[in-house]
């Protein structure tokens, strides 16, 4: 099946026109249709029909895709445990993942960090917990896990738009901020690890416990690492999906939720799905950026009103005293007369 013909069918609101026959996503805008073809400029990926686009755009598994690409055209879904099926023609073998070299330092990546609003101390966490760290081109790292072995890396520029996920990454595993309280019964689902950290920074500000929510980020919107989460995580009731306020986040939380409730693995589980998108902003960076201007546009204001009163002060101690010499000086006068 063709990656527009499918695009039609499932995610028609997600297709915006460039020019002639060129398309793009909504929301990865640096993914560009033509031809039949598309090419994701931002991560070097690149693919020719819709199989290409669920492995590579999408992070689902290749049977998975096969199976739902074979339902839709009514083929017929190949025995992927005959050995004559799995040839290295076919099936390219899986190369390791491997961390991108680490800087001597993070302080480009504290910097850009923080300039984007998020705090210190959450910045040092991760740093601390190996989840965060900067690499020999000043990028940011995200790191994801399987128990210690690391099994995903995103990277985001420091110095300019690019961001991608490092080759041979698995969704499965993504980046997250975990609760301090193993039992807890919170998580909350971002795009990115950048939107986890705004929110934690967020609710750090407003005077809330961070110590009892899950931060993950799903490194798009794949299903993949959400899942998997919660399978390990089995107290977890409540997920708040905290996707951008964009129709491609409001049709991913449509998706997402019903992965999650037609799930085999976790059909005896009960959740609670909150849509907990920011309140003004695309997205939760951009919520916490704006918080920040307009804490110093407050912070101003103060200022501005504080400048005032000492004014006010300072011409009212003023005319007492002119008050006070003028009375002195009539006294003398008399006294003179």
């Amino acid at each position: 099946m063709g990656i527009l013909e499918y695009l039609n069918r499932h995610e028609p609101n997600n297709l915006k026109r460039v020019s002639g026959d060129t398309w793009q996503l909504k929301d990865h805008d640096s993914l560009k249709i033509s031809n039949g073809k598309f090419h994701w400029f931002s991560r070097g990926i690149g693919g020719s029909n819709a199989l290409d686009y669920l492995v590579k755009v999408r992070g689902i598994d290749f049977k998975e895709a096969v199976a739902e690409l074979s339902s839709e055209v009514g083929g017929h879904i190949r025995d992927f445990d005959k050995k004559e099926e799995y040839t290295p023609k076919k099936i390219a073998e899986k190369k390791p993942f491997i961390l991108p070299p680490p800087n001597a330092h993070n302080e480009n990546v504290i910097a850009y960090l923080q300039k984007r609003g998020i705090d210190k101390d959450i910045i040092d966490e991760c740093i601390e917990k190996n989840t965060l760290y900067e690499d020999e081109k000043q990028a940011c790292v995200f790191v994801g896990y399987d128990g210690q072995t690391p099994k995903y890396a995103a990277k985001r520029s420091t110095r300019s738009d690019f961001k991608g996920d490092v080759a041979n990454s698995s969704k499965i595993f993504n980046f997250c901020l975990t609760a301090k309280k193993e039992e807890s019964e919170h998580l909350c689902v971002f795009e990115s690890p950048i939107d986890a950290m705004s929110h934690a920074t967020i609710a750090k500000k407003l005077g809330k416990d961070n110590e009892d929510t899950h931060r993950l980020s799903l490194g798009g919107l794949s299903s993949l690492g959400l899942k998997e989460f919660l399978v390990k995580n089995p107290k977890i009731k409540n997920i708040y999906f905290c996707f951008d306020n964009d129709m491609a986040g409001e049709k991913a939380m449509e998706r997402i939720s019903s992965d999650i409730i037609l799930d085999e693995s976790l059909k005896n589980r009960e959740f609670k799905l909150i849509i907990w998108q920011p309140k003004q902003g695309k997205d939760y960076n951009e919520m916490l950026i704006n918080m920040i201007k307009d804490e110093r546009e407050l912070a101003r204001e103060v200022t501005k009103e504080s400048v005032k009163e000492a004014v006010k002060e300072a011409e009212k101690e003023l005319e007492t005293k002119n008050k006070t010499l003028s009375t002195l000086t009539k006294k003398k006068q008399q006294h003179s007369i």
